[in-house]
């Protein structure tokens, strides 16, 4: 689940790749980087630089490739 990869990137600092919705419906974006702390409904996502994300627009999760769990 989103849920889980959220909180794996957090405990290991692994790489996920998050889909997000964009401004519409049918908009959706891919972002790189690792859950650096979470807030209620916000996630802290580190990638070049901090991005805070609504947990409500997440779309999907997945390990970025490359980037296993041990």
């Amino acid at each position: 689940t989103i849920d889980q990869v959220l909180q794996k990137s957090w405990e290991n600092s692994k790489w996920i790749t998050l889909q997000l919705n964009g401004d519409a419906y049918l908009t959706v974006y891919n972002i790189d980087g690792i859950v650096i702390g979470t807030n209620d409904h916000l996630v802290y996502f580190q990638t070049d630089k901090t991005v805070t994300i609504n947990i409500d627009n997440i779309r999907h999760a997945e390990f970025k490739k490359g980037s296993h769990l041990y």
